[in-house]
């Protein structure tokens, strides 16, 4: 199709937005040479337009050999990849941004999935060093289920133990803290017995010793007039 085709088309309908499927198409025969040229006319044209443009190339399972031979690489801004993986017996579409000019994204690989409502893009899940998608992400994402829930349960299993044993560790230091007081009352008065009967013990003693000196006195003998025998000289 000559790119002059394409410009008054866009010009006509005032268009916002193109897309081109797919780029191979747009040179006669498909030569590489014919393509790059009328794309280079083209992304020129819609650029300046402001026109934000679609353009879509088949390329083939093992590589982007073709995609690269047209020289979209270079012209684009964004270039995003669609292949497929192949595992389990099962093949399943991913979605890759290849680059994008002056923007920051991501290096993954993503599986894609195309539902009623739309295209559902799965989050990347990596495994054994490699990307998963498909039964062998869910398979291995459901192990990580389980392995989390296991690990979960024995936590609070671990948690229940180590409140028990805070709660049991508690009691026995207000048991401990009862007895401390307990023995402390006791030595309390112990001292004061002690103290009470050392008084009463003292005092009780000089009581005696002058109850006794009294009775001496009474007692003793007096020879001559003077006490113990002695006479008058």
């Amino acid at each position: 199709m000559p790119c002059s085709v394409i410009h008054n088309d866009v010009y006509a309908v005032k268009a916002t937005r193109v897309v081109i499927y797919t780029v191979c198409d747009l040179g006669s025969g498909g030569k590489c040479k014919e393509i790059r040229a009328t794309l280079t006319r083209l992304i020129d044209y819609l650029k300046k337009s402001e026109i934000t443009a679609v353009l879509t190339e088949m390329r083939s399972l093992s590589g982007d050999a073709e995609f690269r031979e047209v020289g979209v690489v270079s012209l684009i801004d964004t270039w995003i990849a669609l292949t497929s993986m192949d595992a389990g017996g099962e093949r399943n579409r991913c979605i890759a941004v290849m680059k994008s000019r002056g923007t920051a994204h991501s290096n993954q690989m993503r599986e894609y999935r195309l539902t009623d409502p739309g295209i559902e893009i799965i989050d990347a899940y990596l495994g054994m060093g490699e990307v998963l998608t498909g039964t062998a992400r869910m398979a291995q994402e459901s192990r990580e289920r389980d392995k989390a829930g296991v690990a979960h349960r024995a936590a609070i299993n671990r948690r229940s133990e180590l409140e028990l044993k805070a709660h049991l560790t508690a009691a026995q230091v207000e048991t401990l803290e009862a007895e401390r007081l307990v023995i402390r009352n006791e030595l309390l008065d112990l001292t004061t017995q002690s103290e009470e009967t050392k008084s009463f013990a003292a005092g009780d003693l000089s009581g005696m010793t002058r109850l006794r000196k009294v009775e001496l006195d009474e007692t003793s003998p007096h020879v001559g007039g003077l006490p113990n025998g002695r006479t008058r000289k």
